[in-house]
């Protein structure tokens, strides 16, 4: 009994580890970050505007598309903000404020 008990507290991890990443009401929904972005903004004269992600947002959540919820946001509490860039590990994201 012991063993079974031992054999499933390192099978059940090991399987969901090789499980796709998290999806949206999956079962591994919240146990990854998946891919935020970095953020990049530009004044209108082409000056750069310095802004962390870990200013804008609490907590990353990898089910949310950061394309369309994010930049209005920052460009209302950016106002002389003209545009910007989401920049991911395989892609870029470019808007216009």
């Amino acid at each position: 009994m012991l063993a079974v008990i031992v054999a499933a507290q390192i099978a059940v991890p090991t399987i969901a580890a090789l499980q796709p990443p998290p999806t949206r009401l999956g079962w591994q929904m919240y146990s990854g970050v998946g891919d935020l972005p970095s953020i990049s903004l530009t004044r209108a004269d082409g000056s750069g505007l310095g802004v962390s992600l870990h200013d804008v947002i609490a907590k990353g959540r990898p089910e949310l598309d950061w394309n369309t919820y994010l930049p209005p946001y920052l460009c209302a509490q950016h106002p002389d903000a003209t545009g910007g860039t989401l920049s991911y590990d395989t892609s870029e994201f470019e808007f216009r404020c």
